[in-house]
């Protein structure tokens, strides 16, 4: 009887830790998640940001380039016409 007893108590301990334990690992798995939506949503934030900035800075080196031939073109016709007034 005694050893049926302390069968039990031994049973219910480990029933007792094994749901301890459960509870410690569903705890861990819960903000495991947690933290990986918030870093997922952090890297898409991330990725906008950079996209929004290489267009921008596209949009910029389109315009330079808008410029910079406009700049050439008239530098063009300068010297042209310094050719023809030393003609």
């Amino acid at each position: 009887m005694e050893i049926l007893r302390q069968a039990e108590e031994k049973a219910y301990d480990v029933n007792d830790e094994l749901l301890k334990q459960a509870k410690w690992i569903t705890k861990k798995l819960y903000l495991v998640n947690v933290t990986g939506k918030k870093l997922r949503e952090i890297k898409e934030e991330s990725i906008q940001g950079i996209l929004s900035q290489n267009g921008k800075l596209i949009e910029e080196c389109n315009l330079l380039r808008s410029e910079n031939e406009n700049l050439m073109n008239k530098v063009d016709k300068e010297v042209e016409k310094m050719l023809l007034i030393n003609l």
